[in-house]
């Protein structure tokens, strides 16, 4: 008798759970749809380049050393404005995702920039002065390296078996012989004198050349041979173009405010030319399983990344 009630108690439960209605299943999946094609902001640019990496078996191996096209095609931002304390003491942030696809971050080749300070930026922004690349993995215990731009570039995609950390630096290689091994090799290891300046030192000539990329078309991958003219062909510098209300090529304001911030749907653009090490080699002091080297320039509208998708 129990088993019999406890059978009609479940009947009973089930009539009551009635299908959707067709206006409510068309909304399921109307929100399937934009969960799942995420296109990022509107916006133009590429990312070109040349690479090597060793473990490379992917469906689009690279080769010893490979012309490098990123294809990019989806632009994802994620700002962390900072709004404890006193404006002064605030620090806020912005992650950029440039990427080949809306896919997640684990499924397509991206390169990743993170700016560890708004204002800082946007400083370098009004004095129209470009910002080197750097890592405090490249260089642990330094203090008096600049660790507030980052890039990094993934590849999921052409390159899964992948392991060496692509960073962007100025940080040198060079092929030499390894020491403490059975057999006599030779590899490339990380130059022991100081890396190079990162940046190059601009002039007015060179500012006002810079502001007029700044103001053409970017998907112009004509200005490629201009971008290592201006910004060099060995270090690690990025030149910004507008950060939110701030235009270079339109006159910035002289001064920048404490509470300064990017959030979603302001504009950011820039220039770029950095070399790519590996930075757990760099840091370990042993042989390089991977560089190159990438030049591009981007202009996009800050957009969420897909849900649920942290940024490394």
């Amino acid at each position: 008798m129990v088993f019999v009630r406890r059978l009609a108690d479940l009947r009973r439960a089930q009539s009551r759970v009635r299908a959707p209605t067709p206006r409510v299943a068309l909304g399921l999946v109307a929100l399937l749809a934009t969960v799942g094609c995420v296109r990022g902001g509107s916006g133009s640019g590429w990312v070109v380049g040349s690479l090597w990496v060793e473990s490379c078996r992917g469906s689009h191996s690279l080769g010893p050393i490979s012309d490098f096209d990123l294809g990019l095609d989806s632009f994802f931002g994620d700002p962390l404005i900072d709004t404890s304390g006193p404006p002064a003491q605030r620090q806020s942030r912005l992650a950029l995702r440039l990427q080949q696809t809306a896919g997640n971050l684990e499924e397509v080749d991206s390169a990743v920039l993170q700016l560890e300070d708004t204002v800082q930026a946007a400083q370098a922004l009004v004095a129209r002065e470009p910002i080197p690349f750097s890592d405090d993995a490249l260089c642990p215990g330094c203090t008096d390296i600049n660790t507030a731009l980052r890039l990094k570039l993934n590849l999921f995609l052409r390159c899964p078996d992948n392991r060496a950390p692509l960073t962007a630096g100025s940080f040198a290689l060079e092929q030499r012989p390894t020491t403490g091994t059975a057999r006599d090799t030779t590899c490339l290891l990380p130059v022991a004198t100081p890396p190079p300046p990162a940046c190059p030192t601009l002039g007015d000539a060179e500012r006002a050349r810079l502001d007029r990329l700044c103001s053409g078309a970017f998907d112009d991958r004509g200005a490629r041979a201009e971008i290592e003219d201006l910004l060099g062909t060995q270090g690690a510098c990025l030149y910004l173009c507008q950060l939110g209300r701030l235009r270079a090529d339109q006159g910035a304001p002289a001064t920048v405010p404490a509470a300064f911030a990017v959030g979603f749907d302001d504009t950011v653009a820039a220039i770029f030319s950095t070399a790519l090490v590996d930075a757990r080699a760099v840091r370990l002091n042993r042989c390089a399983q991977a560089s190159g080297r990438l030049v591009g320039m981007f202009r996009f509208d800050v957009a969420r990344s897909r849900v649920a998708q942290p940024f490394p």
